[in-house]
């Protein structure tokens, strides 16, 4: 008896045949190309064909390698957009913006000496100049109306620091720079925009000074002359703790029988009104 022969199954259709299925014909230098390596069947290696082919003909851009020159660069930049010369850049300049000349030709060489296109160049030169723009107005002198307000604020200070006393300091602060500082020296400029004449802190040390002179000269002997005792709150609250003084150790203040009492009440009376001044 023949020995039966047996047929193997017809392998069920799955539509889609195994991914190395169909680089099996293909010769051995093909099938191992990294091309299609990754290619899992014969539709995508068609579509990548296509894909392939519609890319013939357009735009491409190599890029220099390193031993590329000057030359290979700019054949690149020109055909990414870079004008033929600087005057070709189309700047764009905001309204009520103020360009120099010399600095936007400045710029335009620049830019076409290191290979911008015309959207690069626009970029970076709209921040250049808000950049610029925002340091003249942090550099911009005050306006008048700005020093106004400075000169009240350095006054309203002064007063709420001095009290009453505020025009004798003033009048100590002027005298010592009358005496000693050179003509218009308190027209200088500070940092703030503020003349120097009108910087609190600067009219403070003058007073400071004015008062050194006195206490070491004498009221008599000061300079612009006498002047009426005043007392800034500072000082009046000083005056006032030592006249009063500790009332566990009595003193004229607390000792209604001490021959001082009405005297010393109504010198810290007085001083009482230098440290709440009425605001004018």
């Amino acid at each position: 008896m023949a020995e039966e022969q047996q047929v193997a199954e017809a392998p069920v259709e799955t539509g889609q045949a195994p991914s190395e299925d169909w680089k099996a014909s293909l010769p051995e230098d093909i099938k191992g190309n990294q091309l299609i390596h990754n290619l899992e069947s014969v539709e995508a290696l068609a579509k990548t064909a296509i894909h392939a082919q519609s890319m013939v003909g357009a735009d491409k851009v190599p890029v220099p390698g390193k031993w590329a020159n000057d030359d290979d660069w700019n054949s690149v930049y020109t055909k990414l957009g870079k004008p033929d010369n600087a005057e070709g850049y189309k700047l764009e300049v905001k309204e009520g913006v103020k360009v120099d000349k010399d600095i936007e030709g400045w710029y335009r060489g620049l830019a076409h000496k290191a290979g911008l296109n015309d959207r690069q160049a626009n970029t970076i030169f709209q921040e250049y100049m808000s950049k610029e723009a925002e340091l003249q107005s942090a550099n911009a002198p005050p306006s008048e109306e700005q020093l106004e307000i400075k000169r009240g604020e350095a006054e309203l200070s002064l007063k709420k620091e001095w009290g009453k006393a505020y025009d004798n300091k003033m009048k100590e602060a002027k005298n010592v720079l009358e005496e000693f500082a050179p003509k218009e020296f308190d027209q200088l400029i500070t940092q703030e925009g503020l003349p120097l004449g009108n910087d609190p802190a600067f009219i403070k040390t003058l007073a400071n000074i004015g008062s050194y002179i006195k206490g070491k000269l004498g009221e008599d002997k000061m300079i612009g002359g006498k002047q009426d005792q005043q007392y800034t709150p500072a000082d009046a609250e000083k005056e006032i703790a030592a006249l009063r003084g500790d009332p566990r150790n009595g003193g004229a203040y607390w000792d209604k029988k001490h021959p001082d009492h009405l005297r010393t009440v109504q010198q810290v009376t007085e001083l009482m009104e230098y440290m709440h001044p009425e605001e004018e």
